[in-house]
């Protein structure tokens, strides 16, 4: 009976555990002055983006001073300064049934001078 509960324990920690690790990936990062993009398998660095005045938008996005970023690329055909968010995903606050969860929110959206985009467009190009 002891056995069974720890594997039941056992088993309760490593999904928990899957779950916290989803909350860290993909994201944004500094490393040797220079902006990275790390994904689940991926670690791209953002050449053109300028460490002085980034910032991460979600865990895909990020902007600085010149270009709006996408996983770490430069979106060269989105205008920076008119560039919005206009949807966003946003978690249920807890997960009804584990009542855990990662909270993390992310733009599934956006528009700029030009157009409105949605994400799943940008994941399906080939460039």
């Amino acid at each position: 009976m002891k056995k069974k509960l720890l594997i039941l324990a056992g088993l309760f920690m490593f999904f928990q555990l899957g779950f916290s690790l989803s909350c860290f990936f993909p994201h944004y990062s500094t490393d040797k002055g220079k902006i990275v993009y790390i994904g689940l398998g991926e670690r791209k660095i953002a050449e053109e983006a300028d460490t002085e005045t980034f910032k991460e938008l979600d865990n895909v996005f990020g902007i600085d001073k010149n270009y709006v970023y996408y996983m770490g690329k430069a979106l060269k055909n989105i205008d920076r300064n008119t560039f919005e968010p206009t949807d966003w995903f946003i978690p249920v606050p807890n997960d009804p049934v584990w009542g855990i969860g990662c909270q993390t929110s992310y733009i599934t959206e956006f528009k700029d001078k030009n157009g409105v985009y949605k994400t799943e467009d940008l994941r399906n190009r080939k460039d």
